[in-house]
């Protein structure tokens, strides 16, 4: 039986109006944005002090262009928005420009306004700020997928407003909405949270134009957001052609021309300075295509199998759940709501799928791994696990399908209290003590495994315990040991060297190697050990020279 067939003879789900919907999305929307602003404060990011520093650039020289353009400009206009308060309360009147026609022409008169900027900008405060308007314009992802679920799953049923797709809708929102790996992206001042967003809203646009209810246009400028975001978001115009090549009335060109226009418009407002420093624009675009395709400290992979092979690790094992066990079941449901799709309507499954699989094999293609290039992946992933659990739901036996409804609960409530738990590490990081939370797991979780201490932690532990390291630890490099535990800064091959970026040297992008972490969980240390806010990890010994390069 179909599972069109299968909802039409399913049980009426608990009633849910319009409204009642949207009313319950607030609940994992408020919950991404309320642990999002409770772990606002992480510490350091590696790239966020050169935003900060391009932003700073512009005031002093009195222009509206980044100058940098390695990423297009939308993260240079939202740090311009995080001004604002300042921006608004400024008195401008009287201020001449000298020549008020070009946009990165200098303008004088602006030094009171100018130095009321720039103290802004320097205050620690500020990049705090910067990184909330970040978090919640990477909010949008939430209500893209749930409008693109809501739609999608209104193609499969007779009844477009029934209760069975808002609950399904809600079910896609909360899987971004409890996402670890999406949540902690999202407080980055990085475009990638940002470019999820637009992919999401991008989706829901894409959902309507497949039915004949949205139009290219739209699509149009949605992919040109998204590529002003990062330059990877032009894959968008690849369902954009699928749906004019299908929709369009005897494909025409006009209708491309204009959708292909709105694209270049949005993309040019965000990114002016592809007009007015073209050849800064290709220069650096050029750079960060020759960067990608050799190496970039301990994130270098292998291009294709090896590049391709971490990638869907990461897809599978982790950007579901923290949790393998819940991120594998998440995998299935994606799968089985691809296979759904592609039953039903291969064109709308092929519009569903294009996008993801041409991401992976592009990313795969390089010598450079960063799993946050891979986030615009996750509102697709979304999606189609919620279309698969209504799937599996619509053909399970009548009296077993509150099993599926409660999964689908279990998955998200444990995913938000790791998403809180995570929080907590990080707004409590000053009063946690790592090394207490170490030696109760050395007497409740180590068993029978020796572990090696590095330098530093044996000498806080031994000054701890009165004089002793804890049984079954050695300081000893040269003795045999089943385990390691250390901070990653101090295993940094010539760290001290490099006292900028003490742990900038180790490599990365190493799934499964994490037994255990002690300190504020502000990202997934086993594709990020370069992170620099300090944390005791205990992996094994043997992987400690891997680590090291």
């Amino acid at each position: 039986m179909s599972d069109e067939a299968n909802a039409a003879d399913a049980p009426a789900t608990p009633h849910l109006s319009p409204r009642s919907a949207w009313l319950l999305l607030l609940i994992p929307l408020g919950w991404f944005l309320w642990t999002g602003a409770r772990g606002i404060d992480f510490g350091e990011h590696w790239d966020e002090g050169y935003q900060v520093q391009l932003l700073e650039d512009a005031i002093s020289n009195e222009t509206l262009l980044p100058g940098w353009y390695n990423y297009p400009s939308t993260s240079f206009a939202l740090s311009i928005l995080a001004l604002a308060p300042e921006l608004l309360t400024s008195d401008l009147s009287g201020l001449e420009t000298q020549n008020p026609r070009a946009i990165g022409a200098p303008v004088q008169g602006l030094l009171p306004v100018q130095a009321r900027l720039l103290e802004t900008i320097r205050a620690p405060s500020f990049l705090l700020r910067m990184r909330t308007v970040f978090l919640w314009v990477s909010a949008l992802s939430i209500l893209g997928v749930f409008l693109a679920s809501r739609a999608a799953s209104a193609r499969s049923r007779s009844d477009t407003r029934g209760s069975v797709g808002a609950w399904e809708a809600l079910f896609a929102a909360g899987i971004l909405a409890t996402s670890f790996e999406l949540g902690y992206h999202a407080r980055w001042v990085a475009p990638d949270a940002l470019l999820a967003a637009w992919t999401a809203l991008f989706l829901a646009a894409l959902a309507r134009t497949s039915r004949g209810q949205g139009c290219l246009i739209c699509l149009g400028l949605l992919a040109g957001l998204a590529t002003g975001t990062k330059y990877t978001g032009g894959l968008l115009l690849l369902p954009l052609l699928m749906c004019w090549w299908r929709t369009a009335p005897e494909r025409s060109p006009r209708r491309l021309c204009a959708a292909l226009a709105a694209f270049v418009g949005a993309f040019l407002i965000t990114t002016p300075g592809a007009l007015l420093q073209p050849a800064r624009f290709f220069r650096d675009i050029a750079f960060e295509r020759y960067h990608y395709s050799l190496h970039h400290y301990g994130f270098t992979v292998e291009s294709g199998l090896e590049h391709l092979g971490l990638n869907l690790r990461w897809l599978t094992t982790d950007l579901g759940s923290p949790y393998t066990a819940l991120a594998l079941c998440l995998s299935f449901l994606a799968l089985t709501g691809a296979v759904a799709a592609w039953r039903r309507d291969r064109f709308e499954a092929a519009l569903l799928l294009i996008v993801p699989i041409t991401w992976l094999l592009f990313f795969s293609s390089q010598n450079v791994l960063f799993v946050r290039n891979l986030l615009p992946i996750a509102p697709f992933f979304a999606l189609l696990a919620a279309r698969g659990l209504a799937y599996i739901a619509a053909a399970l036996p009548e009296k077993t399908r509150p099993l599926a409804a409660a999964l689908g609960a279990a998955i998200l409530v444990a995913n938000g209290a790791f998403a809180y738990s995570a929080s907590e590490s990080i707004r409590n990081q000053a009063s946690n003590d790592p090394t207490a939370e170490l030696l109760i797991w050395l007497e409740s979780e180590r068993g029978e495994r020796t572990v090696y201490l590095s330098e530093q932690l044996a000498r806080e532990l031994h000054a701890k315990l009165g004089g002793h390291l804890p049984e079954g630890c050695t300081a000893d490099n040269d003795a045999p040991a089943d385990l390691a535990a250390f901070r990653p800064q101090e295993i940094a091959k010539d760290a001290h060297l490099r006292p900028a970026d003490p742990a900038g040297n180790l490599k990365s992008n190493l799934p499964g190697c994490l037994l255990a972490s002690f300190g504020p969980r502000g990202v997934n240390w086993e594709w990020y050990t370069t992170w620099r806010v300090p944390r005791i990890v205990v992996v094994e010994r043997s992987l400690v020279e891997t680590l090291r390069r």
